[in-house]
């Protein structure tokens, strides 16, 4: 009986290592929150995403293209979702990682209370780069740094036809 009980302390250790190990190699890093702009501007546009160098450089992309527009641009990290009335915005862009088979709850949450395909782009991250929500109309797409310029003018030509309906 204490060899079967040794083999499922060790079974269990086995698993929380590899749990820990799993969450800190894989887990997003938290974004950089960024306004561009007034808050006068004509277009308000808000960004909710992970930091990771795949998205980091989408944001980087998506403030170039609308750097000499009249928009104002406000980034936060998603564990600030929560606190997001989606009305109060024109346009709201979702870039979230598809974690553990699901998307982080925060996103989730989100979708599930205020989704409007008429109001939002989002844009998932998985491994295999096809992963998203079955009852959103997201694009999809792995996090390949050298695929970012072409994944970001997908998500921008979305968010543009948004803002000029």
């Amino acid at each position: 009986m204490n060899r079967w009980l040794l083999v499922g302390l060790v079974a269990i250790s086995l698993l929380l290592i590899f749990g820990v190990w799993y969450k800190v190699t894989f887990s997003m890093d938290r974004a950089s929150g960024f306004e561009i702009g007034t808050e006068d501007a004509e277009v308000q546009i808000l960004i909710v995403y992970q930091g990771s160098p795949y998205k980091n450089r989408m944001i980087e992309i998506i403030t170039e293209h609308y750097f000499i527009s009249d928009v104002f641009l406000k980034g936060i990290d998603i564990e600030h979702l929560d606190l997001i009335n989606p009305n109060h915005w024109d346009a709201v862009m979702l870039i979230h990682t598809w974690e553990v088979w699901q998307p982080p709850e925060e996103i989730e949450r989100f979708i599930n209370a205020h989704y409007d395909p008429l109001k939002m782009v989002v844009h998932t991250t998985s491994g295999n780069g096809n992963r998203k929500m079955d009852s959103v109309d997201a694009l999809t797409s792995a996090s390949v740094i050298d695929s970012v310029y072409t994944d970001t003018k997908r998500a921008l030509e979305k968010l543009d036809s948004l803002i000029h309906r």
